[in-house]
């Protein structure tokens, strides 16, 4: 099964070049005494650029084009690791983390000093379509970001390019 997901990433997703999903975002936090629930809409398109908007409870987009972006720069951080999650991406960049892959799913450990202040660790779950279904965050004071993908629809890079 590991060499399915690595065969995925390696030639299924590369094809991808845009991709428009649905989310539902649940965070667990030991600061609320109830997860906090959010709906929205992502638009990604490679190589570079994803539009996040929260649609409800409350209305709020970002959006990031490379390095540039109107959102402060560890958001724009955790957005651009979302999009690399989606397309898989994520999972060629062994400077950035350490990975295990188990069946569907792909384990990512930081490396980096920046990252691990962030997360201990970021959980992938591909879909049969190669496209990232769940991404999980845990963070290192043990709160939880569960982000769950649906209506995905993409489009595939022509092979003319």
């Amino acid at each position: 099964m590991k060499f399915l997901l690595l065969i995925l990433i390696q030639i299924i997703i590369p094809a991808f070049s845009s991709l428009n999903a649905d989310f539902k975002q649940v965070r667990h936090s030991s600061v609320f005494a109830q997860d906090q629930v959010s709906y929205g809409h992502l638009t990604y398109r490679q190589p570079d650029y994803v539009k996040w908007e929260y649609t409800s409870p409350q209305k709020k987009m970002w959006e990031v084009k490379g390095k540039q972006g109107n959102v402060p720069a560890n958001i724009q951080r955790l957005i651009s690791l979302i999009g690399q999650s989606i397309s898989g991406s994520i999972l060629k960049n062994n400077d950035s983390f350490d990975i295990n892959i188990n069946g569907r799913t792909a384990t990512l450990r930081p490396k980096s000093r920046e990252l691990k202040s962030l997360f201990d660790h970021i959980c992938i779950t591909f879909a049969s379509s190669g496209i990232a279904s769940k991404v999980v965050l845990t963070e290192k004071n043990g709160d939880i970001t569960t982000i769950t993908f649906s209506n995905a629809q993409y489009k595939t890079i022509p092979n003319n390019k």
